[in-house]
């Protein structure tokens, strides 16, 4: 099964190598464009969290030091603004690194031409094609209920 998928997208590639660029690279944009603006959106609105938060402790200290805001409420809301911070930050790094993966994603196309024209006999299944073509393989729950099995099974 895994040979016959392996042979089958190779074969697709090499003859229709400019399709397969455009199919990959048109199913990954589409969804990594809807992606990549709703994170640019939210990096924007967490960095102006940010600032704010950033203000507020400036308030809090000033009102701390002038006396309006007693040590135990100054603690309190330090220590909650600081946690918001922390976790604004770590968010920001995350759906930064996803970006950047998203552009490394579209040179994968590339990579994988490069992989077909590499590789010329796909009559065996060897352990480097596995290890080079399938990055998983999902085996679904057998399904009997029209007295026949059937498997689904992705690769």
């Amino acid at each position: 099964m895994v040979l016959d998928a392996i042979q089958s997208v190779s074969g697709f590639v090499k003859t229709n190598e400019a399709e397969f660029v455009r199919q990959v690279r048109e199913t990954s944009a589409v969804r990594q464009d809807e992606t990549a603006k709703s994170h640019k959106r939210r990096i924007a609105k967490e960095q102006k969290r940010i600032a704010e938060l950033n203000t507020l402790v400036r308030r809090i200290y000033e009102d701390n030091v002038s006396g309006k805001l007693t040590d135990k409420h100054f603690e309190l809301l330090s220590q909650e603004y600081e946690q918001e911070q922390t976790e604004l930050e770590q968010s920001i790094a995350r759906l930064q690194a996803e970006l950047v993966r998203f552009h490394a994603d579209s040179a994968k196309a590339d990579k994988f031409i490069e992989l077909v024209k590499r590789h010329t006999d796909f009559s065996e299944l060897t352990p480097q094609m596995i290890a080079e073509y399938i990055k998983k393989i999902v085996v679904h729950e057998a399904d009997k209920s029209s007295g026949e099995r059937h498997q689904q099974v992705d690769i």
